[in-house]
């Protein structure tokens, strides 16, 4: 438990590295990598250059096999294990319980086989507990190609920091606090963790 807590620590570090060199150097253009598809004079997604390009250098995202970024692309499932796996663990080859690379473990999910080359990804990001699936409460399925929804990366990012069961300001379960949006009852799978995100 003390490792996991460790690398979700480590994690939120490293996310917080990237989002303020991002934000501190909005104007900086001479990064080692570049996508063709993103530029700081982009007038949809030039905010965003800064923040993409920090995340290539330091290993969080490498692109599509084109070369390309694709800043207006939804973000699948799958890719979203990848970015939060490399975030925590770093970009090396993420290693699974039992000092296995997680590219040879067995599946966890019967939509998730080792010829996906996100595999291994989402086997890690099921054993650091950020995912349960698709499907609950069996979580049997990940829906890798399915765009991940608000709501959906609420609960990733929340997971990833503080488990399954975050705490709200003044000590309640955010489970048991009053709702912040219209659109998110308390009946909604996932409004615990939209209450932590706005919080």
């Amino acid at each position: 438990m003390k490792k996991v807590r460790f690398l979700l620590i480590f994690g939120w570090c490293w996310i917080l590295v990237i989002f303020a060199e991002g934000f501190l150097c909005q104007n900086q253009k001479a990064y080692s990598l570049s996508f063709p598809d993103v530029s700081p004079d982009d007038p949809n997604y030039g905010y965003a250059y800064s923040y993409i390009m920090a995340m290539a250098e330091k290993g969080i995202t490498t692109g599509y096999s084109n070369g390309t970024f694709g800043p207006g692309d939804s973000v699948t499932r799958e890719q979203m294990a990848a970015f939060l796996v490399r975030a925590i663990t770093g970009p090396g080859e993420p290693i699974c319980d039992g000092n296995i690379p997680c590219k040879d473990t067995q599946p966890y999910f019967k939509d998730v086989t080792p010829d996906n080359i996100l595999f291994k990804y989402i086997q890690k990001l099921k054993e650091l507990k950020i995912t349960k699936g698709c499907n609950p409460p069996e979580s049997t399925l990940y829906c890798p190609d399915r765009a991940v929804t608000r709501a959906e990366m609420a609960a990733f990012l929340v997971r990833a920091l503080e488990g399954d069961d975050p705490i709200c300001k003044g000590g309640l379960p955010c489970s048991q606090t009053s709702p912040y949006f219209q659109d998110v009852s308390p009946n909604h799978p996932q409004f615990k963790y939209i209450q932590r995100l706005k919080e």
